[in-house]
């Protein structure tokens, strides 16, 4: 998917300005691994010792930033860290204004300093810091200085496998492959954060087998430590959102609706389970929030949710072969009557998400349905399909604690949550193989 004239445009129009960089590297590497770092320590020295040697060589771009309202322990942290790298890793090049290229056993590491000037500001910290080593490794990819297509993304507190890049070389391309995601799994020694780390990653599977249950060509997970992009990908989607806090989630919607999503198998990457407000929301605070009420507090979907979704998503083909949005309509309708769905609530629910505009929409871009049915995935994305989640829990389906959400799908909540999660990812192996997006 790696197109020259894409990725020239992009790096021409929408790039930051890390990526003039590139000039000034002169190494060639195989592999690229981009990584946001704000206020670490140990852990990402972790993360680059599990770097795997063996599979040629590595480049690693490591944003470490802070915004402009970071408070004054979080810039000396940062500090302190850019200090121990060049401790631990001999510097061969300073190739630019806040940037120390250093030589490591897999490759090179090349630190960007945008914590001790030029901040990000308060409301694009993670993003625009994927953003800035994922244009760079972009850069280096166009000049070919990087051999692989793929923009490796993970975080800090991850450790990698120790075939992680020679599993994504090994994809077979069906022709749209734009992405792919790592199998993962929280984890921690301290047991009050496993336990939370494992209750938040029961929330994230549930979503995902509910998604793939209901035919949703969105069931993936959305965790930025665990993604690869096609660089041509990358560059057609304008790289990753600016946004201090759902990226991932941003970024893979915008790439399934380029191709498809593979879904990989094998060994997993480990995220540290650790209470964080590095972002507003997700896996962190979630955590946090957890630990600090010592009860969870994120409700699981009720599984009659994604009874509403499947009922949407299977009247669309049929939908979209109509003469009209209200032919369509009448065809949701009843469509909820034979599952068995409240009529009234079906009928909210589309007028709430305005099925019958995008109906509108997308019968009026083709007399082609498969065009038809591509163009109204685009309107009603992974965001519209949460919102559609979100709208039933707020309206008519509250959602379950973990032990009813399990027992829903058949398994047993009597035993410890580390257990039951293992049956979890079992299922969701079984259920959940290949590929999604509008690819797929």
């Amino acid at each position: 998917m790696r197109t020259a004239h894409a990725i020239e445009r992009y790096l021409a129009r929408y790039c930051e300005a890390e990526t003039a960089l590139a000039q000034a590297l002169t190494t060639q590497h195989d592999q690229v691994l981009t990584v946001p770092v704000y206020d670490e320590g140990d852990s990402f020295l972790e993360l680059l010792s599990s770097v795997a040697t063996g599979q040629g060589t590595a480049l690693v771009i490591a944003v470490v930033n802070a915004r402009e309202d970071s408070d004054a322990p979080v810039i000396d942290r940062n500090r302190q860290l850019l200090s121990r790298l060049r401790d631990t890793y001999p510097v061969v090049q300073e190739p630019g204004v806040s940037a120390t290229l250093h030589s490591a056993r897999f490759g090179e590491l090349l630190c960007i300093d945008r914590s001790s000037r030029a901040r990000l500001p308060r409301k694009q910290g993670v993003g625009l810091a994927r953003k800035i080593a994922g244009d760079l490794a972009l850069a280096l990819c166009a000049t070919g200085k990087i051999a692989s297509r793929w923009i490796h993304l993970t975080d800090a507190d991850a450790t990698l496998p120790r075939d992680y890049f020679a599993r994504s070389d090994g994809l077979e391309d069906p022709g749209r492959l734009c992405a792919a995601v790592y199998p993962y799994r929280h984890h921690s020694d301290r047991s009050d954060l496993a336990r939370a780390g494992e209750l938040y990653e029961m929330y994230m599977r549930h979503y995902v087998l509910g998604l793939q249950a209901a035919g949703s060509p969105f069931a993936y997970h959305s965790i930025g430590s665990t993604i690869a992009v096609d660089a041509g990908a990358y560059a057609a989607v304008r790289g990753v959102p600016r946004r201090h806090g759902a990226e991932d989630f941003h970024l893979l919607n915008k790439l399934a609706k380029q191709g498809s999503i593979a879904r990989l198998g094998g060994a997993p990457i480990l995220l540290d389970a650790r209470a964080s407000q590095r972002v507003p929301f997700g896996t962190g605070p979630a955590i946090r929030r957890e630990i600090e009420s010592r009860q969870t507090l994120r409700p699981f979907f009720h599984p009659q949710s994604f009874l509403y979704l499947a009922a949407l998503l299977s009247t669309l083909e049929p939908a979209l072969r109509c003469d009209s949005a209200e032919q369509g309509m009448a065809l949701l309708r009843a469509e909820g009557v034979r599952r068995s769905l409240d009529p009234e609530l079906v009928q909210a629910l589309g007028l709430s998400l305005e099925f019958e505009s995008m109906l509108r929409e997308s019968l009026s871009r083709s007399a082609d349905p498969r065009v038809r049915l591509r163009d109204f995935h685009i309107r009603f994305d992974a965001l519209r399909t949460l919102q559609l989640l979100h709208w039933l829990r707020d309206q008519a389906l509250p959602g379950q604690d973990w032990s009813t959400a399990m027992s829903e799908l058949g398994l047993s909540p009597e035993r410890q949550p580390a257990e039951v999660l293992e049956d979890l990812i079992a299922l969701e192996r079984r259920r959940c193989s290949g590929v999604r997006g509008l690819g797929g």
